[in-house]
């Protein structure tokens, strides 16, 4: 399989991080396209983008030496991709490669087809005005920083090792260098070969230079060194003698000795590829050593240098082996590296419990640190950013140990600040998750707790000085507004909820205006979404209390009116960016309209258009927690609700029969239902 090269300024790739960028032949310009905005963004001069001349050959060759130095793998996902053949394992085989994989989607059409074919990965859409910017943010998720990878060649390494060999046996040198890892003394050597080159660089100065910065050179042992006036035999060699190098020469292929001896005088005999008993001796020998104790975050720094080709092959079982010797050592550093191993599916199978319980122990280990500033950002980092402690708790149904969790981080910052005059905004995150109700069971004291909570974030928040934290205040204000809302409609004060949702609404709706993110605008809608189903929720409560069914429209009037804003703001979101979440967010602002328009056909058109969404969700997904969506809108108890409250008949007394039947009145309903009987 033949691979073109793509860089900045088309510079050699030297040693810029390498991605795969996967598309169809039919979507070559799309690719190319693709690859001059990936090297336009800011950190593009870091990375080598890779393409394949035929990519109906990638399939076969996943396993071979093109794709070892890989990190991450894009597909670009468009009608002719879906038809290429693909094995529905492909993606997953990738990742359990260590390769993370970053879908990118032409159109909206393409995502439920992709999941079907390939599961659930989360993905860019390219008819994202932020697309661009989303990219970057993810590549620079999956992929090394500058100071991550400046603390792994100044710290992570016993030695360095300049590995010597001919063009032609590239293979066998790759074989060795694994093979001087497999030994106990040289398990943690750096070892640099002409790969590493970087671009633009004279190619003898920086040979030479590597070679006096090493401990030792391994010598790759072929028949193809014997061949007179080759590179190794008129210049390394000569030179680590100079320079007095231990020289380790490892056989891969049979070699006459005397022959070899007269082409590089003085060399020891080879130890053959097989001996890693005699390897081992010559790492010693040459000073290379073992594991010592209480070197856990060594062995965090080289996990990440085997999992992202730093110094060493990339090899994603060295990787774990080293990451799980450091998390048993209680390493934090360690413990974040597979909680987001298990997160993403990287090189494990992706387990969202494993991947918090990782999480709750980089927490619980930093917790007990001394406080300082450092350790406030960091924990800040852990609970409340992407993938966050906060949220995978939640997720995992641990609401009440995420507001613990929230207390005791709440108590750290008392001890760094005592007066309360810092950290603002992260006490604001830290009160406003105490304050969601989201997750929690109806009570009162919980609602009191909750309502104290949100009041403490907004006291913070509303005294903040304008910072670069604008948007982020105003995400919190919002939170702690909506959270209060909330709080009203659990006590069944409605006016007070609405009131406190138009106040979250106003906040956000500022702020999605301004910056026009798919984060902000998903915020915007779910608000939205919040104010109508509370103006819908105080309509029924009203008409109960009025005993009079022709007041059933102008009640029903103001959840009309929001809701419609909220539909027109789930639909804007599906152009952008229809990903799972917001068609599952498109499915369920669909079917709240419907529940507050009067009877009649364009409730039963929502319902229908909220069936089709989900029943695909489902489909796509094998998800079974869309089921309880399904049976929703099977039955849509808020279809019949007002009709049966003026009849003075209970609403569960209506059979799944007779609504199924007023629903199958309507021809789009019908088709929807047909396909999933």
């Amino acid at each position: 399989m033949k691979l073109v090269c793509h860089t900045k300024g088309n510079v050699p790739p030297g040693n810029k991080k390498y991605i795969f960028v996967h598309a169809s032949g039919e979507d070559h310009s799309l690719a190319v396209s693709l690859i001059r905005r990936i090297l336009s963004l800011p950190d593009g001069e870091n990375w080598c983008l890779w393409t394949a001349e035929d990519p109906g050959t990638v399939m076969d060759n996943i396993p071979g030496p093109d794709f070892r130095s890989m990190l991450v793998f894009i597909p670009v996902v468009t009608d002719a991709y879906l038809s290429m053949g693909l094995a529905p394992s492909f993606l997953a085989d990738i990742l359990q490669r260590g390769t993370a994989v970053l879908p990118v989607f032409d159109k909206a059409d393409t995502v439920l087809r992709f999941t079907e074919q390939f599961g659930n990965m989360h993905g860019i859409f390219l008819t994202n005005p932020e697309a661009d910017r989303l990219i970057g943010a993810q590549l620079n998720r999956f992929l090394p920083g500058r100071e991550i990878t400046e603390k792994i060649l100044e710290n992570a390494f016993s030695g360095r090792i300049f590995l010597s060999y001919r063009k032609k046996d590239v293979e066998a040198a790759l074989r060795i260098m694994e093979v001087i890892h497999d030994t106990p003394s040289g398990g943690r050597a750096s070892v640099w070969f002409d790969e590493y080159l970087a671009a633009g660089r004279n190619f003898n100065e920086e040979i030479t230079e590597k070679l006096e910065a090493s401990d030792a050179m391994a010598l790759v042992v072929t028949p193809h060194l014997l061949e007179n006036g080759n590179y190794v035999q008129t210049t390394e060699y000569p030179e680590a003698v100079q320079r007095k190098k231990k020289i380790i020469p490892i056989q891969a292929e049979e070699t006459d000795r005397n022959l070899l001896l007269q082409a590089y005088p003085h060399l020891e005999p080879p130890a053959d590829i097989a001996d890693t008993e005699t390897i081992d001796k010559l790492m010693q020998d040459a000073g290379f050593s073992g594991r010592r104790v209480g070197e856990a975050y060594i062995d965090y720094l080289l996990g990440m240098a085997f999992m992202w080709h730093i110094g060493v092959e990339k090899s994603e079982k060295r990787a774990l082996q080293f990451l799980f010797s450091a998390a048993d050592e209680e390493c934090p550093e360690a413990y974040e590296a597979l909680s987001f191993l298990y997160t993403a599916g990287i090189a494990v199978k992706r387990d969202l419990n494993k991947a918090l319980d990782y999480k709750l122990k980089a927490y619980r280990r930093l917790i007990r640190e001394e406080p300082s500033a450092e350790q406030a950002e960091h924990l800040f980092r852990l609970l409340f950013e992407t993938d966050g402690l906060s949220l995978l708790l939640k997720s995992r149904g641990k609401a009440v140990q995420s507001r613990e969790i929230a207390h005791s981080f709440l108590d750290f910052l008392g001890r760094i600040d005592p007066e309360g005059n810092r950290y603002g905004l992260f006490r604001a995150y830290a009160w406003n998750e105490i304050a969601d109700l989201h997750y929690d069971e109806p009570g009162t004291e919980r609602a009191d707790e909750a309502e104290k909570a949100a009041f403490a974030a907004l006291k913070i928040l509303n005294n903040l000085p304008g910072t670069q934290d604008e948007d982020k205040i105003a995400c919190q204000q919002t939170a702690a507004y909506g959270a209060l809302a909330a709080v009203c409609w659990r006590r069944i004060e409605m006016d007070k909820a609405i009131s406190w949702a138009e106040e979250a609404k106003r906040i956000i709706s500022v702020l999605a205006e301004k910056t026009g993110t798919t984060e902000h605008l998903e915020l915007a809608r779910n608000v939205s979404m919040m104010l109508g189903v509370y103006c819908y929720d105080r309509g029924c409560a009203e008409l109960r209390l009025a005993k009079n069914p022709l007041m059933s429209y102008p009640l029903s009037l103001p959840a009309v009116r929001e809701l419609t804003d909220t539909v027109a703001q789930a639909r804007k979101l599906m152009e952008i960016s229809p990903s799972l979440s917001n068609r599952e967010g498109m499915a369920l602002s669909l079917y709240n309209y419907g529940r507050a328009l009067p009877l009649g056909k364009d409730r039963k058109k929502c319902f229908a258009e909220a069936y089709s969404i989900i029943w695909q969700l489902k489909q796509a997904t094998g998800d079974g927690s869309f089921d309880g969506d399904i049976t929703a809108l099977e039955k849509p108890l808020g279809f019949l609700k007002i009709r049966h409250i003026q009849k003075g008949k209970p609403v569960e007394s209506i059979s799944a029969e007779r609504i199924h039947s007023l629903l199958q009145e309507h021809e789009e309903y019908a088709s929807f239902a047909g396909k999933k009987r």
